[in-house]
């Protein structure tokens, strides 16, 4: 212990006398260090995480593929209640869906998200009430009680004030009341951060439309299962899917081509986001290396300035492996006290991520320092003392150690040839990152650039929970039709606002945008009668949406005022939908019916064709889209959409007043421009792009600096080669294209193997991109270009510096 403690404080000495080698080396690794750790942080998160429920790996889902078009849905409560019936290898098969609504009557109007759930979902993720119990099966079924709620934790604290005498309490929403039941404990947000849970039955109950029946082809509702023990991932997934073809022999009608697929919680939660991370610590990792590489540049330069200390230690007795030793004692204490700095930056990278990340994540999903993220910092915090410090520590026990004190430490040729190998290295590293982050930066700028199908700039979007239950049809549609115009006319009235338009349904909103794939039926093809499923938009909106979205009319008529209740229901489609269903013929006047035939949901008449738009996100490929006047169906949860006249953020006070002057206790989900809300559909290309960008940018620096650091030595050992060729004539101009050359060959090679390197990842990057290719050559010559140039400019200046030495002083030197 005596030996280690004196080790460390010779280490630490030698650090003093050289303090600017210690700081470019701590900075150095720090950086590695901290950008690493802020990776694996957000991989954790993601991939690695347990889930905050019991035996979490066992937690499935299960999703309804057509077996002729691929498309993927999620499952209907008919087909779910077979499976729950049949399946020998799952339990607890539970349905959810997430939607908005609002609580009032016991204080101002507040919009929550609210999960219908059936018992078994909560059933399979293990929940446990603080307070009360959870649904019984019998009020999930039809006739049975099943206005019942369990509230958040976080909801019953902020509004309730923690109210021990909450069950059997009435919560009051504008679908209908509800008597709570229970209160879920801290931290309990499935599904999707819900604030407070109904049976899916009382939707039924409700019946919001009299076509609200539960069908075999409404594939709408996201499930959870658990696989029962002993069984595996490959065994339920063998049996759902013969258990689905069971099912479309028996049903033909609803489920035609339909098969079940079984997949993990975390591959269901994760989606897309595997690859990108994926790619993400590749980056991390090359980057970390490039850190390595850098420091055991350093490293080696000090033991050379070192090359005297060590060969008078060899003569007085140290062994060689005693003296590698303490080369490698040194590094390792150079990569502990950049520990607390690297933290720092991870830190920092972290907080960046949350600032790149504008939508709210899962729960279990929060990215973090916590203990496995500090445990993976102290981890790469060895793996860079090892890797740095071993290369010094090995040259040193196959160097001759008695040359300096025969010749004075000149350094060696081999030290030179393991430099410049590792300055290749660096530029081979290098490479990857910087095409990478071209090709990423070049496909977020080019989604930003695709034509929305409407004008978003000077759009503001306000979202109020708005669901109004009770009545027929007919008097649920008057009764809101008089709302929304009442909303509209205030709308209209706010200084700088030209035009205001209301609609279910907006681009931008992912999922709850109301994308679907559900049954179509055209008539007049000769298909009649054929269920077509394809993916789809259907948006009640008034009549005046289009010209306040800027999407053009391209043929018939537009919706009118006049397009109410009391008349033929009326359409307009996109033109996808038109070249599709009727590319032979004129949309006008053709009819459409979206879901079951019955008297309350009749065909409707095609009136017009619109433009397509851009509904769910830039890269994605337009789809089918329905518009119906919201006077003829009735609208919930509605957007009200302004056409502003300046700054869209400048009258959100106003839009807010004008809102609650119709209807205080209409609650305000949110209220923000469709430009912000393009942003944060961008928010994962960008994450990329950024992170790749950083990552490319740091690893610039450290490949420029480590060109610098190996030809200033190179310069400096070749003081007497230059002295000598200056003494026989040789011109400053020729010395410097001497020096400049040898580290533009250097790059040349390491980027010749960088390339390689580069085509390889972007093979795996092919389908992470938009717009450009893989192996666009705009990329590969520009990142040539940034990295000759940058080589150039580092090679320069020592090249420069060597240029201008007087031959006499550099031959008295030596």
């Amino acid at each position: 212990m005596k030996r280690i403690f004196q080790s460390v404080g010779l280490s630490i000495r030698r650090l003093r006398k050289n303090p600017g080698f210690a700081l470019i080396s701590i900075l150095t690794i720090a950086f590695g260090i901290g950008t690493m750790t802020a990776v694996f942080s957000l991989v954790y998160a993601i991939l690695l995480r347990p889930f905050p429920y019991p035996d979490g790996d066992r937690l499935v889902s299960l999703r309804t593929v057509n077996v002729e078009n691929g498309a993927e849905r999620g499952c209907s409560l008919l087909d779910l209640e077979d499976y729950r019936r049949l399946s020998t290898t799952l339990s607890a098969i539970g349905a959810y869906t997430v939607s908005t609504t609002q609580l009032h009557g016991d204080g101002a109007a507040q919009a929550i998200r609210l999960g219908w759930v059936n018992p078994e979902a909560l059933v399979a993720v293990g929940a446990q009430p603080l307070l009360g119990r959870l649904f019984r099966p019998e009020e999930d079924r039809a006739g049975g009680d099943v206005f019942k709620a369990l509230l958040s934790y976080s909801l019953w604290r902020s509004r309730y004030g923690s109210d021990p005498g909450i069950l059997g309490r009435t919560v009051h929403t504008p679908i209908t009341s509800f008597t709570v039941i229970g209160v879920m404990p801290a931290g309990f947000e499935f599904p999707e951060g819900s604030e407070m849970w109904v049976p899916m039955e009382s939707w039924y109950a409700l019946k919001p439309r009299e076509t609200a029946v539960k069908q075999r082809g409404q594939f709408w509702y996201s499930t959870i299962a658990r696989l029962k023990p002993g069984a595996s991932l490959q065994e339920a997934g063998a049996e759902m899917a013969a258990l689905s073809k069971q099912l479309e022999e028996l049903f033909p009608n609803g489920n035609r081509n339909e098969r079940v697929h079984v997949i993990s919680l975390r591959d269901h939660e994760v989606g897309d986001l595997r690859p990108y991370l994926l790619l993400l610590t590749f980056a991390g990792a090359f980057f970390l290396l490039i850190c390595c590489v850098n420091n055991a540049n350093l490293l080696i330069t000090n033991a050379i300035g070192r090359q005297l200390e060590l060969a008078l230690r060899s003569a007085l007795g140290a062994g060689r492996r005693q003296l590698a030793l303490s080369l490698l004692g040194d590094a390792l204490l150079l990569s502990l006290l950049a520990c607390p700095l690297g933290l720092l930056v991870a830190m920092a990278g972290v907080r960046g991520l949350e600032w790149l990340v504008p939508v709210p994540l899962p729960n279990w999903m929060q990215v973090e320092i916590d203990f496995a993220v500090l445990l993976s910092a102290i981890g790469f915090a060895f793996l860079v003392a090892l890797a740095a410090g071993a290369v010094p520590a090995w040259q040193t026990s196959r160097t001759d150690l008695q040359g300096p004190l025969r010749s004075g430490p000149r350094g060696t040729s081999g030290n030179s040839r393991l430099r410049s190998a590792l300055m290749v290295v660096e530029v081979a590293l290098c490479l990857p990152l910087l095409v990478g982050a071209g090709l990423m930066m070049t496909s977020f700028v080019n989604l930003t650039a695709v034509d929305p199908g409407f004008q978003r700039e000077g759009l503001l979007v306000v979202r109020v929970s708005s669901f109004l239950g009770g009545g027929t049809r007919m008097d649920r549609a008057a009764a809101l039709s008089d709302f929304y115009s009442r909303v509209l006319a205030n709308l209209t009235s706010i200084p700088g606002v030209s035009a205001a338009a209301a609609s279910n349904q907006i681009p931008y909103m992912g999922t709850e945008s109301g994308r679907a794939q559900t049954q179509l039926l055209i008539r007049g093809k000769a298909e009649e009668g054929k269920q077509l499923i394809a993916p789809l938009t259907a948006a009640d909106v008034s009549s005046n949406y289009f010209d306040v979205m800027g999407i053009p009319l391209l043929e018939g008529r537009s919706l009118r005022e006049t397009d109410t209740d009391d008349s033929a229901c009326v359409v307009l489609v996109n033109a996808r939908a038109a070249r599709s269903w009727w590319p032979d013929r004129n949309p006008v006047g053709q009819e459409v019916l979206y879901g079951e035939l019955t008297d309350t949901n009749p065909y409707c008449r095609v009136v017009g064709v619109v433009g397509d738009v851009k509904q769910h996100s830039a890269e994605a490929e337009n789809g089918i889209e329905l518009y119906y006047s919201f006077r003829q169906w009735p609208v919930n949860n509605p957007y009200f959409l302004l056409r502003v006249n300046g700054k869209p953020s400048s009258i959100a006070s106003a839009a807010r007043q004008a809102v609650h002057q119709v209807d205080p206790n209409t609650a305000i989900v949110f209220i923000k421009s469709l430009d912000e809300m393009f942003e944060e559909s961008l928010w994962q290309r960008r994450l990329w792009g950024v992170a790749f960008g950083f990552f490319a940018m740091l690893a610039l620096i450290l490949a420029a600096g480590g060109i610098y650091g190996v030809l200033s030595h190179s310069a400096l050992q070749r003081r007497r080669e230059v002295g000598i060729r200056m003494a026989l004539g040789a011109r400053p101009g020729q010395i410097l294209g001497l020096l400049v050359l040898d580290g533009l060959r250097l790059t040349l090679l390491g980027g010749v193997a960088g390339t390689v390197g580069a085509f390889a990842l972007t093979r795996f990057m092919s389908g992470m991109l938009f717009g450009i290719s893989a192996l666009d050559p705009r990329v590969f010559l520009g990142v040539a270009g940034l990295l000759l140039g940058c080589a150039l400019a580092a090679s320069a200046i020592p090249a420069r510096r060597a240029a201008r030495v007087d031959p006499l002083i550099a031959l008295r030197q030596d």
